[in-house]
């Protein structure tokens, strides 16, 4: 008994034994896994670090890149304002200017339309035709001048229009009447296309200025015995659809100027509309109107750009290139809508109503010569304006601000020629002076001046102006203007 007891203790030991055996073994490979997750784990971590010092490394080089593109916002900023800074100080240049050119013009313009309309003074031919030269030059000169102040107006998006609807075909005629003299003096065909039979709303004047300019660049660029074709299409517009957030393609009409002269590179399609931008050598050109490769001041197709800009339109150009020898040519679209302007345009840009054209009252004869005080500092203009003035009116003279208001009072003028710019007190204070006293409230005041700037029209309207004469001036237009203001204060009397 004592004997299989023990024998059953000894074959538990085994079991035991074997089982132990069997765990330990289990605990070795469990260690091995061990181990090997542990170099794994050691493997991983020493990845985890690599990476960990990339992500520093990398986390350095996004602090340096942001910090660099700080800097450069900062140096882009700083160039736009730059920018911002120098295109208004050209704007106050042309402003300023076309300003001092306008004083000397008015000498040029005036004298000679003096001679030439001064029936006691006698000319010889060569005179007279001399004469004639200097203020057609004078004109010329006014023109540009007139151009940079436009082209100021337009970067300031101060340009007004009178929109009116007219006849497409009746815009087109009057154009090609007025060129066609031009193009026939350099052996050149103007051929007028289809026209369809619509209205456009334009501002009349402005039109004919972008119509005449084209065809005018159209004339220079082409030789001469060359051809140049006028036409227009009704079209669907997409661009313009885009340019004012419209899903469907825009009804509107295409004027289209098409030339057989040297062409234009692709890569001035749009510069030519820069500002002041010539394509080609400029010592290779000639200022002219109408003469091969004339030059122009750089401002008429940023101009016809504004204008048409301003109707809610589109201008631009295609061409197959420059050639001077096969001459392909350019051709000119000028693309407005059909539907009314105003419905497109942004917040701001509302075009002013037309003006109502009002019928001259008749000319009354007066007993007496009015009388006409001129507020002028430039002896040189109060001299040629006495000249003009004298035959009609009884001239008073001040020539700074104080002696005018002093003269006001004594001399009692029946209507007053006010410059703005003078030394003491300017335009504006004394017309505000007069206009707040009781003895001198309605004698009508005409701001006489080169200044033809927004600001300076309003801010003169503002304290009180009666009228706007800009230098300068036409002779009989300056003497009917002032008897209109007369006019006018008599009528406020009855």
């Amino acid at each position: 008994m004592q004997l299989e007891h023990i024998k059953r203790l000894n074959y538990e030991m085994m079991q035991k034994n074997v089982e132990l055996e069997a765990n330990y073994s289990e605990i070795e490979a469990t260690n091995e896994e061990l181990e090997t997750t542990n170099e794994e784990l050691i493997a991983t971590n020493e990845e985890l670090e690599v990476a960990n010092r990339d992500l520093f490394g990398m986390a350095e080089e996004l602090k340096k890149s942001k910090e660099e593109i700080e800097k450069n916002m900062l140096v882009v900023q700083k160039a736009n304002e730059e920018l911002t800074l120098l295109n208004q100080l050209k704007t106050n240049f042309l402003g300023m200017a076309s300003h001092e050119l306008k004083t000397p013009l008015v000498m040029v313009k005036g004298y000679a339309e003096l001679i030439l309309d001064n029936k006691n003074v006698q000319l010889d031919g060569t005179t007279q035709e001399m004469t004639v030269q200097i203020l057609k030059g004078a004109d010329i000169l006014n023109a540009i001048i007139n151009d940079m102040l436009d082209i100021t107006k337009i970067e300031a998006k101060e340009l007004k229009l009178n929109l009116v609807a007219i006849e497409l075909k009746l815009v087109i005629d009057s154009i090609i009447s007025e060129m066609g003299a031009v193009a026939k003096s350099r052996g050149q065909r103007i051929m007028l296309g289809n026209i369809p039979d619509v209205n456009v709303t334009v501002d009349s004047p402005h039109m004919h200025r972008v119509l005449s300019h084209i065809l005018s660049n159209a004339i220079k660029f082409t030789p001469d015995n060359g051809k140049i074709k006028v036409y227009a299409k009704e079209v669907k517009d997409d661009v313009l659809a885009s340019m004012y957030g419209y899903a469907e393609p825009i009804e509107a009409i295409d004027i289209i100027v098409e030339d057989s002269g040297i062409g234009i590179d692709e890569n001035d399609y749009d510069k030519i509309f820069d500002v002041f931008y010539e394509v080609g050598d400029i010592d290779h050109h000639r200022s002219s109107k109408s003469a091969y490769l004339g030059k122009g001041s750089g401002l008429g197709l940023p101009i016809c750009k504004g204008i048409i800009e301003a109707h809610s339109g589109r201008i631009w150009v295609e061409s197959e290139g420059v050639d001077l020898n096969t001459f392909p040519g350019s051709i000119f679209h000028v693309t407005l809508p059909l539907v009314q302007t105003h419905e497109l345009r942004k917040e701001g840009e509302v075009a002013t109503a037309p003006k109502k054209v009002e019928t001259p009252a008749p000319k009354k004869r007066l007993k007496k010569q009015p009388k006409i005080l001129l507020i002028e500092d430039e002896n040189d203009i109060i001299e040629l304006t006495s000249l003009v003035l004298e035959s009609k009116f009884t001239i008073g003279i001040a020539n700074n601000g104080a002696d005018g208001i002093k003269k006001a009072f004594t001399f009692k003028p029946d209507a007053i020629l006010l410059d703005i710019y003078m030394k003491g007190l300017n335009g504006y204070e004394v017309c505000s002076i007069l206009k707040e006293n009781e003895a001198t409230k309605n004698i009508p005041i005409a701001m006489f001046t080169a200044g033809t700037q927004k600001y300076e029209i309003e801010k003169g309207y503002k304290v009180g102006v009666d009228d706007y004469i800009t230098k300068p001036f036409n002779p009989s237009d300056l003497i009917a203007r002032l008897e209109k203001l007369i006019s006018k204060k008599k009528d406020r009397k009855k």
